[in-house]
């Protein structure tokens, strides 16, 4: 699930859907919200009240990224519905969460954990924030204390902590898990980063950081990649030196992924000219623009590797299009 919610007084309306459903009252969370992460009373400080979230919900994982205007939120006892964690991650804004008996301030890049099974209130600022509900039961498998982890500020440079917003925040793109086998990888990798975020540790820890951390930084350099893809002289040593990593690590990265850097790019550049050409908006454009754009140095390299990946030459795809008037 993929959408937009925004409320203002009045109403709550869903990006992209020709509909606008009415709210009852203006100061609740977005019902899509309580859906995906959990319900709450949404208390705003001054009016307009603003309500601000983007929402992906996959098995056994939601995410959320929310902008919300200065508030009070508080989770009742007909909220508790279920014994899930959210761990929240402060973009900019600050929050004091309750809960447990226990006071956590937390400021822009920190972060705090939250148990759906107690009641909880927070006072917040402006603020931006990156929410992530997962099972207690897959926590507790990885840090078995879990429970005395709520409602204690964590800092902004906890281990785990700053790759598990990088890694939220490519989740937040469909594309990054389009499979149901991408996305049970993502719930994985997201609970590995969740677990060094909490202080797991021993071979729960090793075993978080080698498939959550590898897992998100091969996501996070993928992401980068697609950004330069009209450079020619990309290569892995760039890559490696934009991301402070050894060159062999990069390609180990690859490798683990069933593929090499070399491969992955030249699909990536392939797959974009394919888009291109698929595109009636852009018909008119030269195929060799579309190739140079796409990072294709030599047109005779770009017309072979596209035929042999699509079975069709760049002008077959062209052609098509005119054929379709």
């Amino acid at each position: 699930m993929d959408q937009t919610v925004a409320v203002s007084p009045g109403s709550t309306r869903v990006a992209g859907s020709p509909s606008e459903v009415c709210a009852a009252d203006a100061c609740r969370a977005p019902a899509a919200y309580g859906r995906t992460i959990w319900q709450f009373d949404f208390e705003p400080s001054a009016a307009p009240a603003r309500y601000e979230v983007k929402l992906r919900s996959l098995p056994g994982l939601g995410v959320a990224l929310s902008t919300t205007s200065a508030s009070r939120v508080r989770r009742r006892a007909h909220h508790l519905v279920n014994d899930d964690l959210v761990l929240r991650v402060n973009l900019s804004g600050s929050r004091t969460l309750t809960q447990c008996g226990r006071d956590a301030v937390v400021g822009p890049g920190a972060a705090v954990l939250s148990s759906g099974a107690e009641v909880s209130a927070a006072v917040t600022t402006d603020q931006r924030f990156l929410s992530f509900r997962v099972p207690l039961t897959s926590i507790k498998a990885l840090v078995p204390d879990v429970e005395d982890r709520v409602a204690r500020t964590i800092p902004r440079d906890a281990d785990g902590l700053p790759m598990l917003t990088r890694y939220g925040d490519l989740l937040l793109d469909a594309a990054a898990t389009a499979t149901p086998q991408l996305q049970q990888l993502a719930v994985t990798h997201v609970n590995d980063l969740i677990a060094l975020t909490l202080g797991a540790t021993g071979d729960h820890a090793a075993t978080a950081r080698l498939r959550g951390v590898r897992a998100a930084r091969l996501a996070e350099i993928k992401a980068g990649i697609d950004t330069r893809l009209s450079d020619p002289g990309l290569c892995v040593a760039a890559i490696a030196r934009q991301h402070r990593l050894p060159v062999r690590y990069v390609q180990r990265l690859f490798e683990s992924d069933g593929s090499t850097f070399t491969e992955f790019l030249l699909e990536r550049r392939l797959a974009q000219a394919h888009r291109v050409l698929s595109d009636r908006r852009f018909r008119a454009r030269p195929i060799g623009s579309i190739a140079f754009e796409a990072g294709f140095a030599n047109q005779a390299y770009f017309n072979r590797t596209f035929r042999t990946r699509f079975g069709a030459t760049p002008s077959d795809i062209r052609s098509s299009l005119r054929g379709n008037d």
